[in-house]
């Protein structure tokens, strides 16, 4: 009967790490788009823009996009504060 209990809650631990691991890939995907949201409103001439969530905590996504045919622009959006920033280089 121990075995089977054992099975037991290693499969919920697994199912329930999958959950989160899940959650947060989704939440990532959110704040993501938030950030592309915002630049591409307030830049509307960039094109082919990525996100890559630097700070989940700090609610900071790092969006790099091309203006022009040589020229990338980089920027730090704070999502908590809704603010803009340059390039971050010091997280």
């Amino acid at each position: 009967m121990t075995l089977l209990r054992w099975s037991a809650a290693v499969g919920v631990l697994l199912v329930g790490v999958f959950l989160v691991s899940y959650m947060q890939r989704k939440f990532d995907e959110g704040d993501s788009r938030r950030a592309l949201a915002v630049i591409q409103g307030n830049f509307p001439d960039v094109h082919d823009c990525n996100a890559e969530v630097v700070s989940r905590f700090r609610g900071h996504v790092r969006v790099r996009c091309y203006r022009g045919e040589d020229q990338t622009e980089e920027w730090l959006v704070d999502l908590v504060h809704s603010t803009i920033g340059g390039s971050d280089h010091g997280d």
